[in-house]
């Protein structure tokens, strides 16, 4: 079954990158680097590297790997690379509002490339596919860095999908260690196999006449049907698995929502504090996703969850610029997420060793270092609304994050906002800015935290569905003031209509 579906993820990959080449050039579009010279240059350098680090990955000696494993991952990853690069390149978008071509490329390059190194050692893929996601990775970011943006949001994708696919499978075969169960171990690609087909068969009518949202909206619910439809079928044979479904969805939503809040509050046309706004919230909004999974099926489940997210995101790619560089970056920090995760799982002793804490003080980091920006974006002019904002923030928040994550959160809460103002001065160092009081605010966090935290730790020890109930109030109002920001814009761009 693990060779079955690795092939399948490969022969998927494959298809689809032939698809997304030859329907441009079917339709008249013509392969030219956008700088002729550049690119070349950017290519054999990238092919020199790929050989040279091939070669010197040969010896078996520790930190490099019997059988060559990690040499022949990289060179997979380079190789698929290269072929990446060069094909986004080629078809790097010109005019078009909509050209879904470059990214469907690379990604299922990617899946290629993950799959193949997969096949070859799925006996112990470990240093395999970590090479491959190397490899990849190396030939992005030198193409990325030599070009600057030509194919540069395509290759980025691809080389975080890479990343992803390769922690995923090594944090399943962490969690399903028993040789029953090692069919789950290429899972993950055959859920990422679901939604590039999706993607590839949705934008093949990419000549149609309707507007870009409406194909984009389409390919990415077609891509998460697919995928939970596949993923669902897929799981009945390999063994149950309860909260699949539930994953997918989460990672389905958490992806429809950054998207939403880069649609709405991180265009170029935006205000500054709008747009850290839309950051911020995508950055909490993917922890929160992948916390969820962690806690459903440990790292294995964030996997599944942040797979779900690509199914959706994936699709933004053809639409590229500003709207796609938010939910990116997003996608890199659940990859790294994930290889926090398998990092931990590779030093323990066992699966079980690794205890979540550290999970809940990455948490209190994340929250501690953008908890100022996003109160002081919520309400930027200043006045009596903005002080009763914050300061309502400033007090619940702490309190909220003891009693959910417990202690541990807290002292990530406490590190992270050692680092609030700095990114403050950093991201807008005028005095007179929105984001002047950030000091203040992160002051204010820690006052409580160190005062009131070790009250409210002991609600922590509560019953898990009290913590449930209060968690599910709080995503309520988020939501809610997620749809009348939504209602508002919506309001505000009609009423000048209206009024002429």
């Amino acid at each position: 079954m693990v060779a079955a579906l690795a092939g399948l993820s490969f022969g998927v990959g494959v298809l689809a990158a032939a698809v997304s080449l030859l329907l441009p050039l079917l339709s008249g579009h013509r392969l030219a680097f956008p700088d002729r010279r550049r690119a070349l240059s950017a290519l054999a350098l990238g092919l020199a590297l790929t050989a040279l680090l091939f070669l010197l990955t040969l010896p078996t000696t520790p930190p490099f790997s019997p059988g060559q494993r990690l040499g022949v991952g990289f060179l997979l990853g380079g190789v698929f690379g290269l072929l990446a690069a060069a094909g986004c390149l080629g078809l790097a978008r010109r005019e078009e509002p909509y050209w879904p071509y470059p990214g469907i490329l690379a990604l299922s390059l990617a899946l290629a490339a993950v799959s193949l190194a997969f096949l070859l050692f799925g006996g112990d893929p470990g240093s395999a596919l970590l090479g491959c996601a190397l490899g990849f990775g190396m030939i992005a970011g030198l193409t990325r860095l030599m070009m600057g943006g030509e194919g540069g949001h395509s290759l980025e994708a691809a080389a975080a999908l890479a990343a992803t696919l390769a922690a995923a499978c090594l944090l399943a075969a962490a969690h399903f260690d028993k040789p029953a169960l090692r069919g789950w171990w290429a899972f993950p690609l055959a859920l990422a196999a679901a939604w590039v087909l999706a993607q590839a068969v949705a934008h093949a009518g990419a000549a149609t006449k309707r507007s870009p949202a409406i194909r984009v909206a389409a390919a990415a619910l077609l891509a998460a049907v697919l995928t939970l439809l596949g993923g669902l079928l897929l799981a009945r044979r390999l063994g149950p698995l309860d909260p699949l479904a539930a994953l997918l969805v989460t990672g389905f939503v958490t992806a429809a929502l950054i998207v939403w809040l880069t649609n709405a509050l991180a265009g170029e046309e935006a205000p500054l504090p709008a747009r850290h706004r839309a950051g911020a919230l995508s950055a909490l909004l993917m922890l929160f996703a992948l916390v969820l999974g962690f806690k459903l099926l440990q790292g294995f489940g964030a996997g599944l969850a942040l797979l779900g997210a690509w199914a959706v995101i994936a699709s933004g790619l053809a639409r590229g610029g500003a709207r796609s560089f938010l939910p990116i970056q997003m996608l890199i920090f659940g990859a790294n997420f994930l290889l926090l995760r398998l990092f931990l799982e590779r030093i323990g002793a066992g699966p079980g060793d690794v205890q979540p804490d550290l999970h809940y003080t990455l948490i209190g980091v994340l929250l501690g270092a953008l908890l100022p920006v996003v109160s002081l974006s919520l309400y930027a002019r200043p006045g009596l609304g903005r002080t009763l904002l914050l300061g309502l923030l400033t007090a619940a928040s702490p309190l909220i994050l003891v009693t959910l994550w417990g202690p541990d959160a807290a002292v990530g809460l406490l590190l992270g906002l050692i680092v609030a103002p700095a990114l403050a001065v950093v991201t807008q160092p005028e005095a007179e800015s929105w984001l002047a009081p950030a000091g203040l605010v992160s002051l204010g966090l820690a006052l409580v935290t160190v005062q009131f935290g070790e009250v409210f730790a002991t609600l922590y020890l509560a019953p898990r569905a009290h913590k449930v109930y209060l968690a599910g109030g709080i995503a309520v109002l988020v939501l809610l003031w997620i749809a009348g920001l939504g209602f508002a814009r919506l309001f505000a761009a009609r009423r000048p209509t209206q009024e002429g």
